[in-house]
C-alpha cells in the first residue's frame, strides 16, 4: 500500500486556516476521509493525531463502497485540550499482509486564549468632525484579523468593528461614534469601553473605560 493512494482527511468544522471554534470543541470532531484505491473489505482505517494513533480502528464493509466514497471517523474532544497546531492523518491497513500507509496531514488549530490578556487599554478620542466622534483603538495582546470589537456606551452596545488585515501593521483601528446616538442615552457623560471576541469565540475582559461629555 502506498501513501499516494490516500487523500488527506477533511475536518468540516475547521475554518480555512484550520481554526476550530470553542463552540465546536464542545463535541467530538467529525473527520471525513475517502475510500482509497485498491482497498478490500476488511481493510481498517484509524486516526492519527500528531503521529499518534487515537480512537478505534474501523473496517471497510462488504460489499466494498466505490473508491472516493465518504468514510467518517470521530476525534474525541478530549484529545484537543491544549492550544496549538495539530496534524490530523489516518492510517489505512490492508487486511492481506497487514501492510499500512499513513495519509497526508490536515492541520487544525485550537485557540482557547481570550484576546487582550489581563488588560485592554481605553479608546483614545482625539478626532471629531461634525456629528461624528472617532476613536482610535490601541493594539492589544493577541490581536488578529477577524476579531470583533464591541463597544459599550454606559453599558449599552455601541458600534462594532471587525479587525482587518492591514490594521495589524499599516494603520490604526478607527471606530466612529454618532454624536446623536450618544446623546440619546440621556446622560451628561458617557463611559465608553469595549470587549473583543476572536474568531474562535474567546471573549476578552472589558477594557478600561473613557468618559466623555455628550456636549463636547
Amino acid at each position: 500500500m502506498s501513501t499516494k493512494q490516500l487523500i488527506a482527511p477533511e475536518v468540516p468544522v475547521a475554518e480555512h486556516d484550520g481554526l476550530i471554534t470553542i463552540s465546536d470543541l464542545q463535541n467530538d470532531i467529525v473527520i471525513h476521509l475517502q475510500v482509497w484505491k485498491f482497498s478490500h473489505p476488511g481493510d481498517t482505517y484509524q486516526l492519527l493525531l500528531n503521529g499518534r494513533l487515537v480512537g478505534s480502528a474501523r473496517s471497510l464493509p462488504s460489499p466494498l463502497p466505490p473508491v472516493g466514497s465518504e468514510l467518517t471517523l470521530m476525534l474525541a474532544k478530549e484529545e484537543l485540550c491544549d492550544d496549538g497546531i495539530y496534524e490530523v492523518t489516518y492510517r489505512a491497513t490492508n487486511v492481506v499482509g497487514e501492510l499500512f500507509a499513513d495519509s497526508p496531514e490536515t492541520r487544525i488549530r485550537i485557540d482557547r486564549t481570550p484576546p487582550g490578556a489581563a488588560l485592554l487599554a481605553p479608546l483614545i478620542f482625539n478626532t471629531q468632525s461634525g456629528n461624528h466622534l472617532t476613536a482610535l483603538l490601541p493594539g492589544y495582546a493577541g490581536m488578529e484579523s477577524g476579531d470583533t470589537i464591541q463597544t459599550l456606551c454606559n453599558g449599552h452596545p455601541g458600534p462594532t468593528h471587525i479587525v482587518q488585515p492591514d490594521e495589524l501593521t499599516l494603520r490604526p483601528i478607527e471606530i466612529v461614534f454618532e454624536r446623536e446616538v450618544m446623546q440619546s442615552l440621556a446622560a451628561d457623560n458617557v463611559a465608553i469601553s469595549y470587549t473583543v471576541t476572536d474568531r474562535a469565540g474567546n471573549l476578552s475582559i472589558e477594557s478600561l473605560p473613557v468618559t466623555l461629555s455628550v456636549n463636547m
